[in-house]
């Protein structure tokens, strides 16, 4: 595989030394789906290929997404997903929306691989600020994000509202014209 070498390192954080094959961090294609799949249920989330599928189609298109892999001899270790956002509260900035490593590959700098390029197309896009949200339940992401020089700004709870087709639901406000919301 190109772009693969070896490289020892010492982690900071869970104090391993090791040789391990360096991955090659490339843009997602369509054909990485079932590999995806795969992967997106290691991070606990049950999604059929077909439904992953057309989530990466719609991510793919979009200029406000990248979707990065590492892919290794064995096949893809891992993924990141980084959004440009923009909101009035903030300005723009990037968020990685979500970031899975193999469980063979973990410990091993295929995350940090994966989000230095997801910074590095950040760099690019003019954005000077990645954020990211970790789960308080899981306890590895949080030394390892503080190991690559990022701070916990926050903690909050995240609520959810399932929306029912059709429904406006209670205390929704009226739509406006489109001509009068400008």
């Amino acid at each position: 595989m190109a772009g693969l070498n070896q490289r020892s390192r010492q982690c900071s954080w869970c104090q391993i030394k090791e040789v391990f094959p360096v991955p090659e961090i490339r843009p997602a294609r369509s054909s990485d789906a079932p590999a995806l799949t795969q992967l997106t249920r290691e991070l606990g989330y049950d999604a059929s290929q077909a439904v992953i599928s057309a989530r990466l189609m719609t991510l793919l298109t979009s200029e406000r997404y990248e979707i990065l892999v590492a892919e290794g001899e064995s096949g893809l270790l891992g993924w990141v997903v980084v959004e440009r956002r923009i909101a009035l509260e903030f300005g723009e900035r990037a968020e990685l929306t979500g970031l899975v490593v193999s469980s063979e590959a973990r410990r091993s700098g295929v995350g940090r691989g994966l989000v230095t390029g997801a910074e590095n197309w950040a760099r690019r896009r003019g954005l000077a600020t990645v954020f990211v949200r970790a789960d308080v339940t899981r306890e590895a992401p949080h030394p390892f994000y503080e190991s690559l020089g990022y701070h916990r700004e926050k903690t909050q709870h995240v609520y959810e509202h399932k929306l029912k087709r059709g429904d406006p639901g209670p205390g929704s406000p009226r739509r406006m014209p489109a001509q009068s919301r400008l």
